[in-house]
């Protein structure tokens, strides 16, 4: 098996055989085992030494936080923030890592937290846009009427004139669905109505019948 792995590295620059490798599932058993029995202080001494010189990883998942870690905080020194662009080429493993370290702590996965510690010293942003409060969003819509005279924001984006404009679009949007699902409560909807606000958009087929 250790010659098998001497081949697998060769062939791949690496001993990291995936735990499922089809093509040689024995030798991908093999190598969980090694980790397993080494991480229980039952792995002989000369089969470490062996494996460590082969470049042999015990901990990849780790690890592999920790090289993902090392590069946002020199992302970091590059850009002065950890927000790593979603659909960027060249940081796309990074964007990806980034976005699993916000799930994780939204789960509330205890591996988080030491980790979250960790990323917080770094000024880490847990959120990127963080959500308005009902009434701050009220407020804006109310004023979006003083402007325009009615309470109907622009849903399609190209017609947004600014990111506030495009946020309460959407926001507008979720009264309705909320409304039209019975979840928005009578005294938001009193709110709403209070200033004309126009629960259906759409033409009413019945009555132009």
């Amino acid at each position: 098996m250790f010659l098998a792995l001497q081949e697998y590295k060769k062939a791949h620059g690496n001993c990291l055989v995936p735990q499922r490798w089809k093509e040689n599932r024995t030798l991908a058993e093999w190598v969980s085992k090694q980790r397993m029995a080494y991480h229980r202080a039952k792995l002989d001494i000369n089969r470490i030494r062996r494996l460590e010189a082969l470049g042999f990883n015990w901990d990849p998942v780790t690890n592999r936080w920790e090289e993902m870690f090392h590069q946002l905080v020199e992302f970091k020194k590059e850009h002065g923030h950890t927000n790593v662009p979603e659909r960027s080429g060249k940081y796309h493993q990074l964007s990806n890592w980034v976005r699993n370290q916000r799930a994780a702590k939204r789960y509330k996965r205890p591996i988080m937290l030491e980790r979250a510690k960790r990323l917080d010293e770094i000024g880490f942003v847990w959120m990127l846009v963080e959500p308005m409060s009902w009434e701050r969003m009220f407020a804006a819509l109310v004023e979006f009427k003083k402007v325009h005279g009615h309470c109907n924001v622009p849903q399609k984006s190209r017609e947004h004139k600014s990111l506030e404009q495009k946020r309460l679009g959407k926001w507008v949007n979720t009264q309705r669905t909320q409304h039209y699902r019975g979840r928005l409560r009578a005294d938001r909807k009193q709110q709403l109505d209070s200033i004309g606000f126009v629960w259906n958009l759409r033409p009413n087929l019945a009555s132009a019948r």
